[in-house]
């Protein structure tokens, strides 16, 4: 018997020790954990992704910046950035399966609506991602993208972009967001590496709220991510967008006096404006359910808001659709102006 138990022991350990090979290891916090950290040109952007929580080891010493990045990755690391817990069913794609270590998090990616999966029913998480699927993903996850293309013309390589990939790459190269190599391309069709997508990620955020509070300094400028609710931003300009990431979720942001002078993008929240403005106004897209402003529509803020997903506002007098008539407001005076939105899903396959 006790043989047969010791059996059974080395039996458990074995299998344990088989599954943390299975999964991405996030023993460390902070660079000098790892053996082969760069010391080169993106040495702080690495930096502030490990210490950020956003990209993990590749074991227990090594961070491998030059490795290419997968597809099952990026979107791990898109989810963490912008908060992201709930799932999708991902049963139709034929190459992921639930004991696979990256499961959820492509169910979340596909909740996100920044990975749709190929024409064939793959969503092919191991597969290196281009420069031009991450400019993909990051857009979507941004909601952002254009048709003007001339952008693209920045780069001496601009006409290998593909087509579907342009409205995205177009948008992020415009903001500003997106350098080419020493050579003036972009190259599009060239698989990220961690570190170019760890440096990517750093050129549009350097600020990330992900701790319930009060906030009354933001010194960057980029975009700011809140990704967790309860969340009270007061007396700061921001000198990028303003991303209130799926981690909010239902719960409370509140910002008072806050200048923004790129976007107020949100993904989620029960948000009180008290004296905000922004330069390239409001846009929400909550996939995960309703956002609610406890504000009157007609507040200057919201002046020309594209609500991709249904969205709530505090009530007075006739109610219009989502929106309401009425004075009063945390934002300013109210306008006259009414706007009337028409929402329409489209769901097609993408070639990646």
């Amino acid at each position: 018997m006790k043989q047969l138990h010791f059996k059974r022991i080395i039996s458990v350990l074995l299998t344990f020790a088989m599954l943390l090979t299975m999964v991405p290891v996030t023993f460390a916090a902070s660079a000098s954990d790892f053996a082969d950290f760069p010391a080169g040109w993106s040495k702080e952007a690495m930096a502030f992704s490990v210490e950020n929580g956003l990209l993990n080891g590749k074991s227990a010493n090594r961070i491998e910046p030059a490795a290419n990045l997968t597809r099952a990755e990026m979107a791990t690391i898109i989810n963490r950035a912008f908060g992201a817990k709930v799932t999708k069913d991902i049963s139709m794609f034929s190459d992921v399966k639930p004991t696979d270590w990256y499961y959820s998090e492509m169910q979340k990616a596909v909740n996100m609506q920044t990975f749709s999966g190929d024409d064939q029913g793959r969503l092919r998480p191991n597969d290196a991602i281009t420069r031009e699927e991450v400019m993909a993903v990051i857009a979507r996850a941004m909601v952002l993208e254009q048709s003007d293309y001339s952008p693209l013309q920045k780069f001496g390589d601009y006409n290998k972009f593909a087509d579907w990939a342009k409205p995205y790459a177009a948008a992020l190269i415009a903001a500003g967001y997106v350098n080419g190599d020493n050579n003036g391309n972009a190259n599009p069709k060239v698989n990220i590496t961690r570190e170019e997508f760890a440096q990517l990620m750093y050129n549009i955020f350097k600020t990330y709220i992900s701790a319930q509070g009060t906030y009354t300094a933001v010194t960057t400028k980029n975009c700011v991510m809140i990704n967790q609710p309860n969340v009270a931003l007061n007396d700061v300009t921001i000198y990028g967008d303003l991303v209130l990431g799926d981690g909010v979720g239902g719960g409370v942001v509140t910002l008072t006096n806050v200048k923004i002078l790129g976007r107020l993008l949100v993904r989620g929240g029960n948000i009180t404006l008290t004296t905000v403005t922004t330069e390239d106004g409001v846009v929400v897209k909550n996939v995960n359910g309703t956002t609610h402003f406890n504000n009157y529509k007609t507040e200057p803020v919201f002046e020309g808001v594209r609500e991709l997903t249904y969205t709530t506002y505090k009530q007075s007098g006739i109610a219009i659709g989502g929106s309401s008539s009425g004075g009063g407001g945390g934002s300013g005076a109210p306008s006259a102006t009414y706007h009337t939105y028409t929402i329409n899903y489209y769901y097609m396959w993408r070639r990646w």
